[in-house]
């Protein structure tokens, strides 16, 4: 998930959640073809803080010094990118999702998941 405005994300129900320490994501496993434990992250933008499930960029001062920073920041910002780019193409095929409704949370979840196999099958 992407996250980039601060105000936003201190004050929404995400924002009171990943503090609370309850976003009950998956917890860090390896998966079947690796020994490495994989982190599950929200990766944001600079302006919100370093969190233990909250990762963005590096500060500009400390790039210019060290090349596996560079690195790092390249490959936050690519995943930034990737993240914001699907959502956009899914709004773009389901307009739905550029206005607001009031759905119940636990129809939320099925709501994704059905619009992703509507968008795997079309």
């Amino acid at each position: 998930m992407v996250v980039t405005v601060v105000g936003k994300y201190k004050s929404s129900a995400l924002g009171n959640i990943c503090n609370a320490k309850k976003l009950n994501l998956p917890g860090n496993k390896a998966p079947s073809s690796s020994r490495k434990a994989l982190l599950l992250v929200l990766v944001a933008d600079a302006a919100l803080p370093l969190k233990n499930n909250l990762m963005r960029p590096h500060a500009e001062a400390d790039v210019v010094y060290n090349e596996h920073i560079q690195v790092f920041n390249c490959r936050q910002c690519h995943a930034r990118r990737v993240a914001e780019n699907a959502f956009d193409l899914i709004t773009g095929q389901f307009k739905w999702y550029s206005t607001k409704y009031n759905i119940l949370h636990k129809h939320v979840y099925k709501t994704v998941l059905a619009t992703v196999a509507m968008h795997n099958f079309f």
